[in-house]
């Protein structure tokens, strides 16, 4: 049917519990905690986490924005390219770089799976305007 998004007798609910601004990260961990003391962080990006994900029948998990992920990850590549991005006029640099920091979030962060604690990268909607 279409619209329909029920499978027969499997539902999988998906849903981000909180979003929430922490500045002290002792405070964030304490909070992550609470729901699953168990779950795994992706290093380096505190700053891109939006909340905890719950779905049926598996531990609470960290939900991570993809595209705060990738700002991150380019900022640090771009970093290693500082002098050459000054002077870089048509800014295939730029494209570069941001190139790197995609493949490299999607081989060693989202694609590396560890277990059931694993973090979600979720993609937020955004209306094109």
């Amino acid at each position: 049917m279409e619209g329909n998004y029920w499978v027969l007798g499997i539902v999988m609910f998906l849903f981000v519990l909180s979003i929430k601004k922490y500045t002290n990260l002792d405070s964030l961990r304490e909070w992550i905690e609470e729901y699953n003391p168990d779950a795994l962080l992706a290093d380096g990006f505190d700053e891109a986490i939006i909340g905890i994900c719950e779905r049926i029948g598996m531990e609470p998990v960290v939900a991570y924005d993809r595209e705060k992920c990738l700002e991150i990850l380019t900022s640090e590549f771009a970093e290693d390219f500082a002098e050459d991005l000054e002077e870089d006029e048509d800014y295939s640099l730029h494209d570069y770089i941001y190139t790197m920091a995609v493949e490299h979030f999607e081989f060693n962060v989202a694609g590396a799976y560890v277990g059931e604690t694993t973090p979600v990268f979720i993609t937020r909607f955004e209306e094109e305007q």
